[in-house]
């Protein structure tokens, strides 16, 4: 991908497929018209740095012969010495693969793109970026759903253990401000969210929840003495999270991006889900313990 946009301006490619019902449509003028004007509201779109098709082949050896005559006799030597590897272009002669070079595989090009093809019903957009868009679409969809969940149920698991509501919400505030920072990152920093970083998410509702029933069961133990539950807890907790996160730190060496972003993200969870814990929970324990 590097290589393609250092010496083409271009990183990734998207795949249409322009369907016909006419059994003449390689040599039809209204569908090449048609397949034409679809690709001008394609080369519109911003990200899109050029479109491919057959009948752009055609206009290219046009444009440099200037006889028409002459040019479709070259085309058509071209097609019978398989110069243009025309089942590559067309298929059974009516059904035409159009060629998207694209900036990035970013996930808003592609909308943009899917929203265009949309419009049309015989138009299928497809390709490695695209099909991957969907699958990453639908998992974190469905991951970033199980959230809510995966937090309900650790409340449960709070309340079921310590057979207090007030410890088990308690519990869970850390866990809900970690995600809300985690999410509030991903946004800043226009990382890509897929179905890895996704996870990281999951991972900070499971180590979160550690650091908040460290807390507890310290507090628990020593009967409300906050300072001394401090004292007990901090260093062990602070030291699992930086060495979580220095320990993941490799991986921003690492020549894929996915696991810089993983580094990055883990760096984010795991300081916010213990810092959150060794400062929010005090804060709270002390209000209730005025309140009450």
């Amino acid at each position: 991908a590097h290589f393609f946009k250092e010496n083409f301006g271009y990183s990734s490619i998207a795949i249409i497929d322009y369907r016909t019902d006419l059994t003449d449509a390689l040599y039809n003028d209204t569908v090449k018209s048609e397949v034409l004007k679809f690709e001008r509201r394609l080369k519109n779109i911003d990200g899109v740095v050029g479109v491919l098709s057959y009948f752009d082949i055609e206009n290219r050896i046009l444009e440099n012969v200037k006889n028409e005559l002459l040019a479709k006799f070259i085309v058509y030597r071209m097609i019978k010495e398989d110069v243009i590897p025309i089942d590559q272009w067309v298929y059974k002669g009516k059904d035409f693969k159009i060629i998207l070079q694209l900036k990035s595989g970013n996930s808003d090009i592609l909308r943009k793109i899917r929203d265009v093809c949309g419009n049309y019903d015989n138009v299928t957009f497809t390709g490695p970026d695209y099909l991957f868009y969907i699958l990453n679409s639908k998992i974190v969809r469905d991951q970033v759903s199980s959230l809510s969940l995966a937090v309900l149920l650790v409340f449960l698991l709070l309340l079921f253990f310590y057979r207090s509501v007030k410890y088990a919400l308690k519990g869970i505030i850390p866990i809900l401000f970690t995600l809300t920072v985690f999410f509030g990152f991903l946004r800043l920093s226009h990382f890509n969210l897929n179905v890895v970083i996704a996870n990281i998410a999951s991972i900070a509702i499971g180590v979160g929840i550690d650091y908040s029933i460290h807390f507890i069961g310290s507090y628990v133990y020593h009967k409300g003495d906050i300072d001394a539950t401090i004292r007990s807890v901090s260093i062990p907790v602070m030291a699992n999270a930086l060495g979580l996160s220095v320990g993941l730190s490799g991986l921003m060496l690492s020549p894929m991006r996915v696991h810089f972003y993983i580094s990055c993200c883990m760096w984010v969870t795991m300081l916010t889900s213990s810092f959150a814990a060794m400062l929010l929970l005090p804060i709270l324990f002390r209000i209730y313990a005025k309140i009450s």
